[in-house]
């Protein structure tokens, strides 16, 4: 086994129980229309905040006075008014609570992590949503030296609950590589960056998608901070979209440091009347407010 601190140990139990493949092969896959479902989805939700709660207050006492860690972990947990994923929401307009997990091998780059967070989707009466993604990934990073910065990796997003009998798999894989150059002896120490995801079975059974993205960040007096991104996502279509669909959004996001937290305020909108998938433009334009902390 691992040599985990103890704290960690009883997060990654509390996470991953011994009787967890028993408690889910007694759960129903039809979704969560009934008490014992919807218990499930919220005993998950309640199990991930009350470790990640549990692991915050520990983790900075844990890791303090190590400068520079061979193995270093870290944690965040988030409130955010809205959840949009790559400029649509996932939440149905409403809010979320987010957290995660990260596990960096710092003299190689290579990283481990999950993420989780609630969800909503708009589909059909008839089908059974799930309440939680939760996302897995992993990759390895580092620099090229002279600011130039990379990455690459893999993300697994699974939805706890989905009745995938009446709807297309909403799992899917996708591998990234990314690249990005910070100007540091710069006013305003500009950072650009580029990425490309691909998957072959995307999100509903889609087919291939790929999905390119840019972003500009600036950091501004006062701890503020200035972010501009723009992405372009192109899925092939299947079995949820037969004909695919393509489409163009941005963000404009305003941050600020207070004491440990992150505080952000960000527009996402599509580019374009009609482009949001599914023809509504509403789920793709939303003012959100989110406030993190990272430990």
């Amino acid at each position: 086994m691992p040599n985990y601190p103890i704290m960690e140990m009883f997060c990654l139990y509390s996470l991953y129980p011994l009787d967890q493949g028993k408690s889910r092969k007694n759960t129903s896959p039809a979704g969560f229309e009934t008490n014992k479902k919807e218990g499930y989805a919220m005993q998950t939700i309640r199990k991930f905040l009350s470790c990640a709660v549990g692991c915050f207050l520990v983790l900075p006492v844990a890791y303090a006075g190590t400068e520079d860690p061979i193995h270093d972990f870290s944690a965040n947990v988030s409130f955010t008014t809205e959840y949009l994923f790559r400029g649509v929401t996932q939440t149905k307009e409403g809010p979320a609570i987010q957290g995660g997990f990260d596990y960096t091998h710092t003299p190689s780059g290579f990283y481990l992590g999950t993420w989780a967070s609630n969800v909503t989707f708009k589909t059909a009466k008839n089908i059974d949503d799930p309440a939680v993604e939760m996302d897995f990934y992993g990759g390895i990073a580092g620099e090229l030296g002279n600011g130039v910065s990379w990455d690459v990796g893999g993300i697994y997003y699974h939805y706890l609950g989905q009745d995938k009998d009446a709807a297309g798999d909403y799992d899917c894989l996708e591998v990234y590589g990314g690249l990005g150059y910070t100007f540091a002896d710069s006013a305003l120490e500009p950072a650009v960056g580029a990425k490309l995801s691909y998957s072959d079975d995307y999100f509903g059974e889609d087919g291939n998608s790929l999905y390119s993205e840019g972003s500009l960040g600036l950091s501004l007096p006062r701890d503020f901070g200035l972010g501009f991104h723009l992405g372009f996502s192109d899925v092939e279509g299947g079995k949820t979209s037969p004909k695919g669909y393509d489409y163009l959004h941005g963000s404009v996001a305003l941050s600020r440091k207070i004491a440990d937290f992150d505080v952000n305020l960000t527009y996402h909108g599509v580019i374009g009347e009609d482009d949001c998938p599914g023809g509504d433009k509403d789920p793709c334009k939303a003012v959100v407010f989110k406030i993190s902390r990272g430990f």
